[in-house]
């Protein structure tokens, strides 16, 4: 027996065994981040729906505030203009996409909703706690102030972060297309 070619066959089955180790880690990895990057790009995309459901939804609001008459505010379901599940459920999953100050941009978006929503909320409760015929003219007031600031700004901040994120997950054709939508 030659111990040589043993020793050359245990090195090179040491050395295939290594090198083969290496190469599934190597290529784990690789299918894990692009698992992964396929994961924050879907939390991505639907969180860009929210935010565009969330923008017709504001601008549905701002039609409502001069059909319904004040009676029927107290009643008012967010809900029906506004939601928030995406954002709240896929932040940890889109942050790593986005910039710092682009994570604040989209969150000023929802925060000016909710603001605009409370200010909605507690007019229509001033006017259920006191005579709806003689607060009428005050509520329209506020409602047309609400709608002339809190409503424009969520408006314009729902389609800035639209903007944004569009910019960063979709293909130029699909911003393209997003672009010749009316509305943003």
């Amino acid at each position: 027996m030659n111990w040589g070619n043993l020793e050359s066959g245990l090195l090179g089955a040491i050395a295939g065994g290594i090198i083969g180790s290496i190469l599934s880690y190597v290529g784990a990895a690789y299918l894990q981040n692009r698992e992964r990057k396929t994961r924050q790009l879907a939390a991505a995309r639907a969180l860009l729906v929210e935010l565009r459901a969330n923008h017709f939804g504001v601008q549905s609001l701002g039609t409502d505030l001069h059909q319904k008459v004040p009676n029927e505010w107290p009643r008012f379901e967010k809900s029906d203009y506004f939601v928030k599940s995406a954002w709240v459920d896929l932040l940890p999953l889109i942050s790593p996409l986005l910039h710092w100050s682009e994570l604040t941009q989209i969150e000023n978006a929802y925060r000016s909703m909710e603001t605009a929503l409370q200010e909605i909320q507690a007019a229509g409760h001033h006017v259920a706690k006191s005579s709806p015929t003689s607060e009428w003219g005050s509520f329209r007031q506020d409602l047309q102030r609400i709608e002339n600031q809190s409503l424009r700004k969520a408006l314009h901040a729902f389609a800035q972060a639209t903007k944004l994120l569009a910019s960063r997950v979709l293909t130029v054709e699909e911003r393209k297309e997003i672009a010749s939508q009316p509305g943003l």
